[in-house]
């Protein structure tokens, strides 16, 4: 038992057999590069400006991304000891050993930006390309 998920005990057999043949955390790792044009995005926030509310892209983007995966909570799962959990919150951002047998707090994990569901950056408010 995991403080951050649960165990699921019926996953599809393919997803199953992936954290055999993928051992190490960076063999799962996606890079993406994700074009999104920005018209409707702007229209979007434009307007929920003139109404009085202060909402910025991003903002848009993280209600997206809380959207999808509430939608989709299969796509909000983690991998630990060849075990596939479900986390039980949605977090955004030498204790392997802890992490590997489900021992780390809870305060330590919500902490942690690596115990995440996804790491989104602002790099626009940095002035800063994509990745």
């Amino acid at each position: 038992m995991r403080s951050d998920g649960i165990l699921i005990q019926s996953a599809d057999p393919l997803h199953s057999i992936m954290p055999y043949i993928m051992k190490r955390r960076c063999d799962s790792m996606v890079m993406v590069t994700l074009n999104i044009p920005l018209d409707p995005l702007k229209n979007y926030t434009r307007k929920k400006r003139r109404e009085g509310g202060a909402v910025s892209h991003l903002a848009v983007i993280v209600a997206a991304v809380l959207r999808t995966i509430r939608e989709y909570p299969h796509f909000d799962r983690f991998v630990v000891n060849k075990k596939i959990y479900q986390h039980t919150d949605f977090s955004i951002g030498a204790l392997m050993f802890l992490d590997k047998h489900g021992l780390l707090p809870r305060a330590l994990i919500k902490a942690s930006p690596f115990h995440a569901s996804m790491a989104i950056s602002n790099l626009a408010s940095l002035n800063t390309p994509h990745i």
